[in-house]
């Protein structure tokens, strides 16, 4: 295949200052017929509304506003569902303001209030003003004057510190203005609205400054500079040391600059807006040291493994090579220079590994674990990759083999020697994503698909076994299965935005009523595809005029269709014409389909079916198919979240609320779609969660009566002290353990029998804040035993006891 990445994102570069102007239009608000939802809330002014309400689709909210007040409701960076928000005077009727897809599907306005009293907040999905059964949060914000910052000489101190962790500084870029003086940015499509920072240059010279956005808010996109002043005040003549836009386009559109060699002590401003100055909200600022090169595996980067991909800038740049460990079993390691960065497993033991180029295009990673736990110890390989993320890039999935609370390290280097900067992240999956296949949409009928892809997923499903002839395997692509309602002949067509480069892979028949969690990833007699193109953009429009691709084009490959399984023509390469013959289709067969973006640029693509001989799709009669129920703890309260694939005759879900994960009790219900073979994000908010560890279940109730019960999660709620909390307790297997770390530093944990015999002792190092660790216990004899917590922060030990059962 012929790459097109770089002209594909210089064109979507080139579109992008066009989109920014009609970002926040005005488009046919939604009719004032929704239902209240709630108490009439006050923003404080300035601040934002914490916690953000979550507000279902035909749904509004009371809100009390204040005459020359500015406000800002924004549902940026949430993904539930397609939202339109519409502002309505509450007393008159009359429309304030309206938005529907300011920040892709999300919507984001900012309106000034031209009286005091109560406006209502309305929630619709989409252009058609359409309900929803489940919530999405509405970040909600309020200003009287341009922030403090907005002006250099009232800059905002920026402390310097060791990381970024919980150590974030929220800002806003609402009624902020145009610097008049300093040098005009040179990046990031700056028109005004800049609020400035300051921060002393640390010992060493090297400080990195990181923006990043904020939930909800519309704040999506951040352009920076940095400024040495003559004098280091702010009166100063200021001299560009460098700016920055887009951390990892289209990803992540937030700015981060690494400055280095700089004079200690001397003090550098900070330039921050929003690009094209379209879009208004708060928006997090943090500057750190920047690490030194961790060129030894003693020297290794701690990671923090995030709930989704938050990428940060590495360099391999003047690293040697470590040996021992032997070299990796993957990739080329002949002259490799190669870093270290090590991590804590999380208390599910799921740990996925992404990357993304930088100047280094072409790298390579192993994960190590060490019998000691210690960086000293001997280094066993668990797993190595080369070239399974975007490009020649790395990516790795470890679903199994790492314990919860063990430390491991992960290893990085240039193919064949070569070095660089790239980027990397580490996350924990939660729930499912439309880019692994058993999170893939079930399509329905002839029903139209639109759809963007972003990321990889959260595991690899294809492989050198099943991938075909997707010769690059995943590129950032999305799934889809359906299944046939009516027999003859089948084709579709995928027509990309512009020149993107898309590839597809078709995989099946497979029996009637199949899930896509029974046949997920294409495996044994259905492991190769039935139907593949990997034909290039350019071949496809050499051949065809177009950069359109699929199967069954009667111009192209005649005869046009064929059965499943065996035929000529059926497959093609970089070299193709990107289409392949159509399918005869028999009733009741299923299918899996792969869609991949080559180009990697998230543009859009549409996909439309081709019927003949009447043929068509079925909407397969399925029950309830529950994917991924998860808790998370915030601030104020626990979001209990969960998925479908699909349902038949579903009616609604009760939530279920335990202390001790067997007495559970219901604290809600969530209205269920009833028939549906599309996924469907739910959501429930525990507004009053209990104190400790809160277990959480589904029943899920059909229409005729029935219903059955999920397993429970589990979630502990309220900050940890120094004192360690124990859940569950009493345990069978394994036991959590959270407490807090007043400052960075080692924690020594140690189980001990009646009789003060140590039966486990484990030495961790952790970051300052709130821990959660699980330990295994399930080879223990049941009994009583004491838990001692020892952290360098807290001078004596804290003991608990536990049952271990």
């Amino acid at each position: 295949m012929i790459p097109i990445l770089a002209s594909s994102r210089f064109l979507t570069a080139l579109l992008a200052p066009c989109a920014m102007l009609f970002a926040f239009r005005a488009v046919g608000q939604c009719p004032n017929d929704n239902t209240l939802q709630g108490v009439a809330l006050t923003i404080p002014c300035p601040g934002s509304l914490s916690p953000t309400p979550c507000l279902r689709g035909g749904r509004y909210v009371l809100v009390n506003v204040i005459n020359g007040r500015t406000y800002t409701f924004a549902t940026c960076g949430t993904v539930l569902f397609d939202t339109h928000l519409t502002l309505i005077n509450n007393s008159g009727g009359a429309v304030l303001a309206s938005n529907d897809d300011a920040c892709g599907t999300q919507s984001a306005l900012t309106w000034t209030a031209s009286f005091s009293g109560q406006i209502r907040l309305l929630m619709d999905q989409g252009s058609g003003c359409l309900a929803t059964t489940s919530c999405t949060p509405v970040y909600m914000s309020c200003n009287t004057v341009a922030p403090p910052n907005d002006l250099i000489c009232n800059a905002t101190v920026l402390a310097v510190n060791a990381n970024c962790v919980n150590l974030v500084t929220p800002a806003t870029n609402v009624l902020a203005t145009n610097t008049v003086g300093p040098p005009a940015p040179a990046c990031a499509s700056y028109v005004s609205g800049d609020v400035w920072f300051r921060l002393p240059v640390p010992v060493g010279g090297n400080v990195t400054i990181t923006t990043r956005s904020i939930a909800s808010s519309a704040f999506l996109d951040a352009g920076m500079e940095a400024y040495s002043s003559s004098n280091n005040l702010c009166t100063g003549t200021l001299t560009s040391l460098g700016c920055h836009d887009d951390i990892d386009f289209p990803y992540n559109e937030m700015a981060e600059l690494v400055l280095s060699g700089l004079t200690p002590g001397n003090t550098i401003f900070i330039r921050v807006w929003e690009g094209g100055n379209d879009r208004f909200g708060q928006f997090q600022i943090c500057a750190r040291i920047t690490p030194p090169l961790p060129d030894a595996i003693c020297s290794a980067i701690p990671l923090t493994v995030g709930a989704q991909c938050d990428f940060q800038n590495y360099t391999s740049a003047g690293a040697t090579t470590t040996n021992p460990p032997a070299a990796p079993s993957c990739g080329s390691f002949v002259g490799a220079r190669d870093v270290w960065y090590s991590f804590v497993a999380p208390p599910n033991g799921r740990v996925v590994f992404q990357t993304d180029a930088g100047s280094m295009t072409d790298a390579c990673m192993a994960v190590y674990s060490s019998n000691t736990g210690l960086c000293s110890g001997t280094l066993t390989q668990l797993a190595c990759d080369d070239d399974a993320g975007a490009g020649l890039m790395p990516f790795l999935s470890l679903s199994a083999g790492l314990t919860p609370g063990t430390t491991y390290w992960l290893r990085i280097w240039g193919f064949a020697g070569v070095s660089g900067t790239f980027q990397l992240c580490l996350f924990s999956p939660v729930g499912t994503r439309q880019e692994d296949c058993v999170g893939g949409t079930t399509v329905c009928d002839d029903q139209h698909v639109q759809n963007t892809s972003l990321y990889l997923g959260n595991v690899s499903d294809l492989t050198l076994a099943n991938r075909g002839c997707l010769a690059s395997s995943e590129r950032q692509g999305t799934w889809y299965a359906y299944s046939i309602g009516s027999a003859g002949q089948l084709g579709f067509v995928i027509s990309p935005l512009g020149t993107d480069d898309y590839d597809w892979a078709l995989w099946g028949p497979y029996p009637t009523g199949s899930f896509t969690s029974g046949i997920c990833p294409p495996s044994g007699a259905s492991a190769t595809p039935i139907r593949c193109t990997y034909a290039s953009g350019p071949s496809t429009f050499s051949a065809t005029g177009s950069y359109d691709t699929g199967m069954g084009n009667p111009a192209y490959n005649a005869p046009s269709h064929h059965a499943p399984v065996t035929c000529g023509q059926c497959t093609e390469g970089s070299g193709g014409d990107g289409w392949v013959r159509g399918l005869n289709v028999s009733v009741g067969e299923v299918y899996l389909l792969y869609v991949s973006n080559f180009s990697i640029t998230g543009s859009a693509f549409t996909l439309n079916w081709s019927f003949g001989g009447g043929a068509s799709l079925a909407c397969t009669i399925l029950p309830v198919e529950l994917l991924g129920l998860t808790a998370r703890s915030d601030e104020a309260h626990v979001s209990v979240m969960w998925t479908s694939l699909s349902e038949h005759h579903s009616d609604y879900y009760v939530v279920e609320r335990s202390s001790d994960a067997e007495h559970f009790q219901p604290i809600g219900t969530v209205e269920a779609a009833g028939e549906s073979q599309q996924r469907i994000d739910y959501t429930f908010v525990d507004v009053a969660p209990l104190t400790g560890a809160n277990y959480y279940r589904l029943k899920q109730v059909d229409q005729d009566g029935a219903y059955e019960h999920t397993p429970a999660v589990v979630v502990l709620f309220g900050k940890p002290g120094l004192e360690p909390t124990v859940f569950p307790n009493p345990t069978t297997d394994v036991l959590n353990i959270s407490f807090d770390m007043p400052m960075k530093g080692t924690a020594y944990l140690q189980v001990l029998d009646v009789n003060g015999r140590v039966m486990r002792d484990r030495d961790v190092d952790f970051e300052k804040g709130p821990q959660t660790l699980s330990l295994p216990v399930q080879d223990l004899p049941s009994g009583t035993y004491g838990l001692r917590l020892v952290t360098t922060a807290n001078g004596g030990p804290q003991n608990v006891w536990f049952i271990k059962d």
